[in-house]
């Protein structure tokens, strides 16, 4: 297997040209195109064309429509040379990020992300993703873009909301890298774009160092990177909310489950959670409490949870203090169990 090639991360306050990729077609988010300064200049580069954003655009079954249209795009543009640019979030950078994998075995793929949650994570480590109906996330390549390009003024676009749903990313960072990160995230009482702008060179490095030592989840280490997302992923699809939603949700279910399977101790819970941002936004769990007794999927959601073990076991990721994250194997049985005991 090739080496792992590390994205060159670009942080830009404007917006990048046509001029700087070579044969460049765009596929970007269509929610961008409400945005007129997005939308002068998503015109302003020849090839490009826009899809719904969302777990439906990564449904396998869509690839062959796209396929064809990057086909139909590619004889207009008479090369055989292209780059791909993803413009969006999660979704849209998973979808073109597959498909620049395998388009002609494999074409320069660009990130630029849209949103506050694939500008810190998902543009980055590689991973592309299809969905298999209800099944998220079951067919992929690591395939990492050439560069990923931080806009300022692209990320300013987005409402309000979008910062919002990226904090459960950024404590779940904040807390597995502890240290200062961790130290000057707790002490922040609500976030908006200006510090969340600040903080994004730290919350990428953290992301860098846990994919540069295990690129290919080989060692373990990058499971790491999936704290809360073993019920949060569970709750994306059960209850239909935002990924940054159900990570948020995800996290709160983790720290309580670390605490008991006194991995956690119950002083150091409670000084996580006294930090005002942790506070303020995990105020809606109980909300999670009420949805667990509605999803009637969550256990064969849990069961095709892509960090099941052979032995059908999940490697779950706890947290024993902010910076100590810890995987150990559980059942789904126990994870019930536990979904039940909460409700309590």
């Amino acid at each position: 297997m090739a080496d792992f090639i590390r994205s060159e991360v670009v942080y830009l306050t404007g917006l990048p040209s046509e001029q700087t990729f070579e044969n460049p077609i765009v596929i970007f988010d269509r929610k961008l195109l409400k945005s007129e300064r997005s939308k002068k200049w998503l015109e302003s580069f020849k090839f490009c064309y826009a899809v719904e954003a969302g777990e439906k655009l990564k449904q396998i079954e869509s690839l062959q429509f796209h396929v064809d249209k990057l086909l139909s795009v590619v004889e207009k543009m008479q090369t055989k040379k292209i780059t791909l640019i993803a413009v969006g979030g999660g979704s849209v950078g998973d979808f073109v990020g597959f498909l620049a994998s395998v388009f002609k075995r494999g074409v320069p793929l660009v990130h630029i992300p849209s949103t506050w949650l694939a500008a810190m994570d998902s543009a980055h480590g590689g991973k592309t993703a299809l969905n298999a109906g209800a099944y998220k996330n079951q067919i992929g390549t690591f395939y990492p873009a050439q560069k990923v390009i931080i806009s300022r003024a692209l990320l300013y676009t987005q409402p309000p909301e979008r910062v919002t749903e990226a904090i459960g990313e950024i404590l779940k960072t904040a807390l597995l890298a502890g240290g200062s990160l961790w130290k000057q995230i707790q002490a922040e009482s609500q976030m908006d774009q200006k510090k969340l702008w600040t903080y994004l060179p730290q919350l990428i490095q953290y992301k860098y160092k846990i994919v540069d030592q295990d690129p290919f989840e080989k060692k373990g280490i990058r499971y790491f990177l999936n704290f809360g997302h073993t019920f949060g992923h569970a709750f994306e699809l059960s209850e239909k909310i935002p990924h940054g939603v159900a990570v948020n949700w995800g996290l709160w279910m983790a720290l309580k489950f670390s605490v008991a399977k006194k991995i956690l101790s119950k002083n150091d819970f409670l000084a996580i959670s006294e930090s005002a941002l942790l506070k303020n936004n995990l105020a809606s769990s109980k909300i999670v409490i009420k949805g667990l007794k509605r999803a009637k999927s969550l256990s064969a959601l849990l069961l095709q949870d892509k960090k099941m073990s052979e032995k059908g076991l999940v490697n779950f990721v706890f947290l024993k203090k902010p910076g100590q994250p810890q995987v150990l194997k559980v059942s789904v049985k126990e994870l019930l169990e536990f979904s039940e005991w909460i409700q309590e």
